[in-house]
């Protein structure tokens, strides 16, 4: 077993998730937008990301996501700051003193984590905290019946985080029908796999920290073996 999957057998994996890139045409060239993702994790290297949504995963409990994509934080380097059931209605941090939520369920996520299990509670819960840097463990990718094209925007992602922190972030797969989550060996054989589900190869971005337009290619990808 690896270090995220150890985590995510004691239930103390968190699931941030987010828009998948959009394809946008730029001169003629269709490419992956990955400007969400570049300010998300701007903000996170910027000590900004305060108070955000998630929603933790308890294995073999088929937990519903937000999102068919995101990634993977490890709650004990996070901070956490509430914890509801379902989905609360949150708004505003507790960084700025203008945090709201509908109703709060847990004093811990532990708490969380024990009736999740005990009861089987699938429905998406809602899970505020704040994210460092360390805390981000990996991707994820929702199986479904898009995956393969929610993999290719992923490699995108992927290179373009690489570019930003240095990381080579590996790619999960979850499977919220049954609660398993499994890590994805980027062969040879899954990458060309993957690239038969579109032919976009090349992504941009900018962040809330810079007027630039940053463009990449997924042609040579980052393996994760």
């Amino acid at each position: 077993m690896s270090y995220v999957t150890d985590k995510y057998s004691e239930g103390k994996l968190i699931i941030r998730a987010v828009d998948l890139p959009m394809l946008h045409k730029v001169n003629d060239e269709i490419k992956y937008d990955c400007s969400v993702w570049a300010t998300e994790f701007d903000m996170i290297m910027h000590d900004e990301f305060e108070s955000v949504s998630s929603t933790l995963l308890v294995p073999n409990v088929g937990v519903k996501t937000y999102k068919n994509v995101g990634f993977l934080v490890d709650s004990d380097l996070a901070t956490i700051q509430h914890v509801a059931l379902t989905d609360s209605v949150s708004s505003g941090s507790f960084k700025n003193g203008d945090f709201h939520a509908d109703h709060s369920d847990f004093d811990t996520l532990q708490q969380a984590a024990d009736y999740i299990k005990n009861n089987n509670y699938t429905p998406m819960n809602e899970v505020n905290i704040s994210i460092p840097l360390n805390s981000v463990v990996g991707l994820v990718v929702i199986k479904c019946n898009n995956e393969l094209k929610h993999l290719k925007a992923m490699l995108a992602v992927r290179k373009c985080l690489y570019e930003l922190t240095g990381i080579e972030f590996a790619i999960f797969e979850y499977d919220s029908s049954c609660g398993i989550l499994k890590e994805l060996a980027l062969t040879d054989d899954l990458i060309e796999t993957i690239n038969s589900a579109t032919d976009v190869n090349k992504y941009d971005y900018y962040t809330n920290y810079s007027d630039e337009i940053y463009e990449g290619s997924i042609n040579t990808v980052i393996k994760h073996l």
